[in-house]
């Protein structure tokens, strides 16, 4: 069965932090979840991290601000800083939050996360997907 591991980036409407810190922190996100004590042996999320690794690696980054990122803070996870790369100017202090889950399966994936907003969407075109139809959810 498909996993899925989600990241949640803080994303204030006064406050956005620079591009680069917040693909950098995102990477860093993945990368501490992989190493934690829980993703590995007997630990809580082994046997999710395990599953996940097995098959597609599928990962979702959604954006959320406000109440939206206090609900993700409720839910178990690793959250990462950034450290304001990239930032426009010295003044801009934005430093990247992300928060990255366990993965869960496609069909559990967390309802608590709706309101939260999808940060892209890869525009797909006939020379760039190989399944290309004009009705397909992932081209359309």
């Amino acid at each position: 069965m498909e996993h899925v591991l989600t990241m949640v980036v803080r994303v204030e409407k006064n406050a956005r932090p620079a591009q680069t810190d917040a693909l950098e922190t995102a990477a860093r996100a993945v990368l501490a979840i992989l190493a934690d004590e829980r993703s590995v042996g007997e630990g809580e999320w082994a046997e999710a991290m395990t599953d996940w690794q097995d098959h597609q690696i599928r990962k979702i980054v959604k954006r959320a601000r406000g109440a939206e990122w206090r609900r993700t803070e409720n839910v178990p996870g690793i959250t990462m800083i950034g450290t304001s790369a990239g930032a426009d100017s010295p003044d801009e202090v934005n430093a990247a939050q992300v928060r990255v889950f366990p993965p869960t399966t496609v069909m559990r994936y967390r309802w608590s996360w709706r309101s939260c907003r999808s940060v892209g969407r890869i525009s797909r075109t006939r020379q760039t997907c190989p399944r290309w139809r004009p009705a397909c959810r992932c081209c359309g």
